[in-house]
């Protein structure tokens, strides 16, 4: 089964608060309980909408989703103030919607974060860690290392 993915939405503008600038990129993953494989094209299609639907409602910035026949990843923005808790059951809650209010997903979820780099910076740093390529910064006896 291929994933179905939807870009809605890019996590690279912080949120502006009276303190700072924020970003609560997370990136959420529920499995389906019971090793279930989901492969009805109508009930995927159904929790692809829901989970658009509900993000939408809450006001989080939708960026993917991966939907998978036994787990889904969904990658998205919410404010400082929803706790990746909160989020993950929002969503699951939805999805059990989806199934009559049956309990489709594992009671656990995986709740990560994310956010671009810049590679340049990464760069600068490593070459003033370690140096140019194969050569050590202290040019010790492994200064010309491959």
């Amino acid at each position: 089964m291929r994933s179905a993915e939807v870009v809605v939405a890019e996590q690279s503008k912080p949120e502006i608060g009276a303190y700072g600038q924020y970003l609560n990129s997370l990136h959420i993953v529920m499995e389906n309980a019971d090793g279930l494989h989901e492969v009805r094209e109508d009930e995927l299609q159904a929790v692809r909408d829901i989970v658009i639907r509900a993000t939408a409602k809450k006001n989080w910035w939708l960026s993917r989703i991966g939907l998978l026949s036994n787990h889904l990843h969904v990658l998205l923005g919410a404010r400082v103030t929803d706790s990746p808790q909160a989020v993950a059951l929002s969503l699951m809650n939805n999805i059990a919607y989806v199934y009559e209010m049956k309990a489709i997903l594992k009671f656990s979820y995986y709740a990560g974060t994310f956010a671009g780099y810049d590679r340049g910076a990464i760069r600068l740093h490593a070459t003033q860690v370690a140096g140019p390529a194969g050569t050590s910064p202290d040019g010790g006896p492994h200064a010309n290392a491959v």
